[in-house]
């Protein structure tokens, strides 16, 4: 095993993805699998203050991370084993995209751990899906429109 340090203070083992932990304040676990309209939106308008600000290659990032989002969602009641798959994929590129533009790192982390709350239920989900809906929709009210 190979280890790198990155300036951060502590070790990691290189080319794999670190498990990381959402904001504190964001409470996405209790987002994604508890019903709870009020609190998703509260929590999308926090993380949505926390991230920086736009520019086109970060606009573009989030577009793409949103539409993979969306079309994850569309395939899960056609194919839920590849869909599943897809999202559990979208961990390491949510790291990848995090390592180019640190203005995603909340966003980043708090999805992970989102994912991480899926397992195999549709209903989650679509919650993790309109929480992401509701941060972009704040993100780009609280920095400026596309």
């Amino acid at each position: 095993m190979s280890y790198n340090n990155r300036g951060r203070g502590s070790y990691q083992q290189a080319g794999r993805p670190q498990p990381t932990a959402p904001s504190p304040d964001i409470r996405i676990k209790e987002i994604v699998e508890d019903d709870k309209p009020d609190l998703l939106v509260e929590e999308a308008q926090k993380l949505a203050r926390k991230m920086g600000g736009q520019d086109d290659a970060t606009k573009t990032q989030i577009r793409r991370l949103f539409t993979t989002m969306r079309q994850i969602e569309m395939t899960w009641s056609q194919d839920e084993a590849s869909a599943y798959r897809q999202l559990i994929l979208l961990q390491p590129r949510l790291v990848y995209q995090t390592s180019k533009k640190e203005p995603l790192k909340p966003l980043s982390e708090t999805l992970q751990a989102g994912i991480q709350s899926v397992g195999h239920d549709r209903a989650r989900l679509e919650r993790l899906v309109q929480f992401f809906e509701a941060t972009l929709a704040y993100w780009i009210g609280i920095k400026g429109g596309f």
